[in-house]
């Protein structure tokens, strides 16, 4: 029986009143929510609790679309298996080594008990609840927990994609986030971050070749399984082909995103992660302007880092060993003085893709992502790319991708580790040239493949003037 506090459940319900969601949209994945995130810590008007993220998909993946659920089957759900399990319940060992990863400190003092307490009363009250309810509980709970002042705060951020883990390329995505979003919250606003394209690629890319083992994700024991998937064109997050598979990706959320935006237009506003590292003053100005909140003064601070839940920020990203799980891969991170001077705005996350892609690789993914390149106004490396055609991306293609061809060391530190790691990666040497040459002509031969790279895409070319 959980004792009732009038006075919790009032300001609650001034929270659920006066509160405005702002969704935070990163269609691809790689645009910095996180970074976005800590920008707010300590913001009094915007309440940014980091360690949650993706509440609505999450919520909707398990519960369907229906409003309100079974509240102690939400509640379950919430605190064991949503983010909000990290605020609700003592880390475990796996919890807290994510914690670490996503540049958070595991030992960050929070009031659980509290959390529990207040959460606990607002969300088994009554047998059934409202999805929005089960969320905000949630953050309102542990801004009671942070002594936060909850009659200042204007905005709740809550960090979400595009796609549903239960959505495919080929299936398409349905971007009903949004929809259920406004559909939850008639106030919602959108926030779109956006990044280069060719710079959240080489950083998932990255990310995905290294903790995968190879660019195929082959190892003794999936050989038949991962071929049989590379000949059905089955490409997901777990292989065959993630330089294929992310290229897909990237193209289908951005497309979910913009006939989402189209529609919402008077929602949204868009920000550009280059913007925020390279022009953060002006940039942060216009959008606490546009969001009618207040200017903190900590931003103009020379040496500003970003917190998260008021400690120093340590960064997360595919290059970060903090964050990459494996630190022997075919593809080397950066050096840890490197991820952690990178934290604040800076100028080296808007360029180092260009050191982490071939030509070649630039040119494919110039030519596959040209539309969203023209769209936020980057520039383009390849000359005369408008005059390529199809068989141009071919013959780039035949040139190896980088981590593709690992070289004699990664395959020695492969013993080092053990004789199975090392039998992966003998295997994958032995199988690399069946799989480079059929997940080339799967990836664009296919009518699942070209449906995505080339028949939509192929009108931008007469559709924007480009400027390269």
């Amino acid at each position: 029986m959980i004792t009732q506090n009038k006075s919790e459940l009032a300001d609650f319900k001034d929270f659920l009143k006066n509160v405005h969601p702002l969704y935070v949209i990163d269609h691809a994945g790689r645009a910095g929510n996180v970074f976005f995130q800590t920008l707010f810590d300590k913001h009094p008007e915007v309440l940014s609790i980091p360690w949650i993220n993706y509440c609505t998909s999450y919520f909707i993946t398990q519960f369907g679309d229906a409003t309100k659920v079974n509240s102690r089957k939400a509640h379950d759900f919430w605190t064991q298996k949503s983010y909000f399990r990290l605020l609700y319940s003592d880390l475990n060992h796996e919890d807290y080594k994510l914690v670490h990863r996503f540049g958070g400190d595991p030992e960050t003092a929070i009031n659980r008990k509290m959390i529990r307490a207040i959460f606990d009363q607002l969300v088994l009250q009554k047998n059934t609840i409202c999805r929005k309810d089960v969320i905000f509980a949630s953050f309102f709970a542990s801004a009671r927990a942070f002594n936060r002042d909850i009659s200042k705060i204007k905005y709740l951020i809550l960090t979400d994609s595009i796609s549903l883990r239960t959505e495919s390329v080929f299936g398409g995505f349905s971007g009903k986030i949004i929809d259920i979003s406004i559909e939850d919250s008639a106030e919602a606003r959108f926030i779109h971050l956006v990044r280069d394209p060719r710079a959240g690629f080489a950083s998932t890319n990255h990310q995905f070749v290294n903790q995968l083992g190879n660019g195929y994700a082959l190892k003794l024991g999936n050989i038949t399984q991962r071929f049989t998937e590379l000949l059905r064109c089955q490409f997901s997050m777990e292989g065959p082909f993630v330089f294929g598979f992310w290229i897909l990706y990237f193209l289908k959320t951005f497309r979910s995103i913009e006939k989402k935006k189209s529609r919402n237009s008077d929602r949204f506003l868009t920000i550009r992660n280059e913007d925020l590292n390279l022009r953060f003053l002006p940039t942060i100005k216009k959008l606490t302007e546009d969001l009618e909140v207040s200017f903190i003064r900590i931003w103009e601070n020379p040496d500003y880092c970003p917190t998260m839940l008021r400690k120093e920020w340590k960064g997360t990203g595919g290059y970060s060993n903090r964050y990459q799980t494996k630190h022997n891969g075919p593809l080397q991170n950066d050096p840890d003085e490197v991820s952690t001077n990178v934290t604040g705005p800076n100028s080296y996350v808007t360029k180092r893709w260009k050191t982490r892609l071939s030509k070649q690789e630039i040119f494919i993914l110039e030519y596959f992502f040209r539309e969203e390149i023209l769209k936020y106004g980057y520039q383009f490396l390849s000359p005369n790319l408008r005059e390529e055609t199809e068989i141009s991306v071919w013959l780039k293609m035949l040139v190896p991708l980088r981590g593709e061809v690992p070289s004699l060391q990664w395959l020695v530190s492969g013993l080092q580790q053990s004789p199975i790691e090392f039998g992966n990666r003998v295997t994958y040497y032995l199988l690399l040239p069946i799989f480079f040459v059929f997940a080339r002509l799967v990836f664009l031969l296919s009518k699942s493949t070209r449906k995505i790279l080339f028949l939509k895409s192929r009108k931008s070319f007469t559709q924007f003037p480009f400027k390269i």
